[in-house]
């Protein structure tokens, strides 16, 4: 019996990937990835490896052309078997369900996390995520799911203080009336960051009242991270990561896009 590693691959920037991750795909027999990881890691794969297909973004994560079924039978071939995704392997991924199945098929796994994309790409414009006098809590939400779980908008508007959102696609105009509905002020502040941690990175401010203005940016497209809160406005001082001047001016920020 081989052994499966479920890997996370970061949030964009292939420096930061773990190196207990680069170890593990530099030894696989079989590797398989997810089209949105950065393209320069597939250098790292040694060329003796067998690659597996990326996987199409929207459609149903491992499921998708029998991959999990295919890291099982390579597993079971004593093959040590790779699957690498963006982000961490085991937020908004599927790879947990991977990682049930193969323990129920008594096949050896082990999960090695990764830097997930949502905290990255706060860190990446400037925006703490917690601060002792503006935010004690950070909640992580996939925007796709926010119809799913209304009650529970509720309690996390009266809960957290700050709401870090994947978008895998765009839901601003959803998002923006969820939350108001929710209770969140219409004037708090909103980031929405894309490509980031890599020199593409692109980030767009605005309030939640005007969220959905966000997508007529001609340059804005997804999938990318929402940030909703008070510590949003961290990034007009300790903005540190801008590769290409591509930030908007706090003159854009205040009249609210």
């Amino acid at each position: 019996m081989g052994k499966v590693y479920l890997i996370g691959a970061g949030p964009g920037d292939p420096e930061l990937l773990t190196m207990k991750g680069l170890k593990c795909i530099k030894k696989a027999d079989v590797i398989y990835y997810d089209q949105l990881i950065n393209s320069e890691m597939i250098t790292y794969i040694h060329s003796n490896a067998k690659r597996g297909v990326c996987i199409p973004y929207d459609k149903d994560g491992m499921e998708t052309g029998g991959i999990r079924m295919e890291l099982f039978r390579h597993a079971e071939d004593s093959k040590t078997v790779v699957y690498l995704t963006k982000g961490d392997p085991f937020l908004f991924s599927g790879c947990e369900e991977t990682a049930y199945d193969l323990a129920e098929k008594g096949i050896v796994f082990e999960v090695v996390p990764g830097i997930s994309e949502g905290l990255a790409a706060a860190a990446y414009i400037g925006v703490p995520v917690t601060h002792r006098e503006y935010a004690c809590s950070f909640v992580i939400l996939s925007a796709s799911k926010l119809d799913d779980h209304p009650d529970s908008l509720r309690s996390i508007a009266a809960s957290f203080n700050t709401l870090v959102i994947q978008m895998d696609r765009n839901w601003l105009s959803t998002v923006q009336d969820k939350l108001l509905q929710a209770g969140w002020a219409a004037d708090t502040p909103v980031a929405y960051i894309q490509e980031a941690t890599t020199a593409d990175q692109y980030c767009c401010r605005s309030l939640l009242t005007s969220t959905q203005k966000i997508a007529g940016d001609e340059k804005v497209h997804f999938p990318g991270i929402l940030l909703v809160g008070d510590v949003v406005t961290f990034n007009d001082k300790i903005n540190w990561f801008n590769p290409h001047n591509k930030q908007l001016p706090a003159s854009v920020v205040g009249s609210g896009l």
